[in-house]
């Protein structure tokens, strides 16, 4: 499993302190933090302030009782997934009005308390581990919501509810929730998304549309899964697929992102490594049209990726960045790239060769000697000036960063000591 890293983007007043007509803007974020799992399961965090300067943060620490196994950074909330398959989530706020003074809650368990169901005329509360999870926040009428879907099975490993998929939502209002506690959302079945009686889920992927009206799904088991909510996220629809969505196993991963601006929600699937393509041709996660490879077919060296991650960048290009070998036989960054009018094309190529040459050079042989393991993407600054962060765990266990300018030029962050974030 990927997300062994994550950023967040977090604002000084919390988000259930603002109600809004139609959606964001949000307040103004600041700080970036960067929170990464070590072997044993243990988080470190760094956090960007607003001039840019990466610093060390608060340290943070696993469940009692358990490591994590995987982490998502999403606002001012981190969600994980213990080694003991159950979720958590901890959340950020500013002290008081002090500047650059930043506190995060303990992890805290979201108990699974509303997975019931008749059985016999008994209700059946059965205890359930969870696989794997996505998180958003949601806009519905002005009103903020934190969305988290996971698939999960009971300890006998049957699907938690007869004819159940095995996704769940779970939806947290955040106008009438101080922080977060446990207990204060509520769950849902999306089972409905399923198509052909799937009885388990995996790799689910959760994005708000650019309208901010739905939430869309994508997750897997036998082939794509899609399904969509233009509720709260209780209420779930199943999506219409092309019949090239349904591409069978050998799904690794689904990165569900917003578009570049003026694109709607784009899809990228690693199926046994290589990157395909649909997007939201409905506009509200409702119909899923099939893209094809993501590269241009007279590329000589396509990517294998193990993992990836997107994010918006200058001018509001999507910014779509996989770790892999492609020249090399080890695993190094690689970047495609989607501009407003809809192109895609790979950066930087050379099309005199067709090679497909890494993102950053500071990995490898010709850098520092070692190479990415996982990587996240997340919006900070470079002077003042938002800037999009790529951060890597390398296999040394380290930090590194690659960011962005508003002219669309790459740079290698050097780090503390010259050496990433150590």
């Amino acid at each position: 499993m990927a997300h062994q890293i994550a950023f967040n983007r977090c604002f000084a007043t919390p988000l259930q302190g603002y109600d809004y007509v139609v959606g964001p803007p949000l307040p103004s974020p600041v700080a970036l933090f960067l929170t990464w799992l070590d072997a044993n399961g243990e988080p470190s965090v760094f956090q960007q302030t607003t001039d840019g300067v990466w610093l060390p943060s608060q340290p943070l620490t696993a469940p009692g009782g358990t490591g994590l196994a995987s982490i998502v950074g999403v606002g001012n909330y981190l969600v994980a997934l213990g080694q003991d398959q159950q979720l958590y989530a901890a959340y950020f706020s500013q002290a008081g009005d002090t500047p650059n003074v930043f506190g995060w809650s303990a992890f805290q368990p979201i108990f699974p308390t509303l997975f019931e169901y008749a059985q016999g005329g008994d209700i059946v509360n059965p205890p359930v581990n969870f696989d794997d999870f996505s998180a958003t926040l949601a806009w519905f009428d002005g009103v903020v919501s934190l969305v988290i879907v996971a698939s999960a099975k009971s300890v006998s490993q049957t699907p938690v509810g007869p004819g159940d998929a095995g996704f769940f939502a779970y939806t947290v209002n955040l106008t009438a929730t101080a922080g977060f506690t446990v207990n204060s959302g509520s769950w849902a079945s999306v089972s409905q998304s399923s198509q052909g009686g799937v009885q388990s889920g995996q790799c689910p992927a959760l994005a708000q549309t650019p309208n901010l009206q739905s939430i869309a799904l994508l997750g897997t088991d036998a082939g794509v899964l899609a399904g969509w909510s233009t509720s709260n996220g209780s209420d779930w629809l199943a999506a219409n697929t092309a019949d090239e969505l349904l591409i069978g196993p050998g799904i690794d991963q689904i990165v569900l992102t917003q578009g570049a601006s003026t694109q709607p929600l784009q899809a990228v699937i690693l199926v046994f490594g290589k990157p395909l393509l649909c997007w939201d041709s409905s506009g509200n996660g409702s119909i899923w049209s099939y893209y094809g490879p993501l590269l241009p077919a007279n590329t000589i060296n396509p990517p294998t990726w193990t993992t990836a991650a997107a994010g918006t960048g200058n001018a509001g290009n999507l910014q779509v960045v996989g770790i892999g070998p492609t020249v090399y036989p080890q695993p190094l960054p690689w970047l495609v790239w989607q501009s407003p009018a809809g192109a895609w094309s790979p950066f930087p190529y050379d099309p005199n060769t067709g090679e497909y040459v890494d993102l950053a050079s500071g990995f490898g042989p010709l850098g520092n000697g070692t190479y990415p393991a996982d990587l996240a993407i997340g919006t900070g600054w470079s002077g003042n000036a938002p800037a999009l962060q790529v951060g890597y765990l390398g296999q040394d266990g380290n930090i590194y960063i690659t960011w962005q300018d508003s002219g669309g030029t790459w740079h290698w962050y050097p780090g503390l000591q010259g050496h990433g974030l150590p």
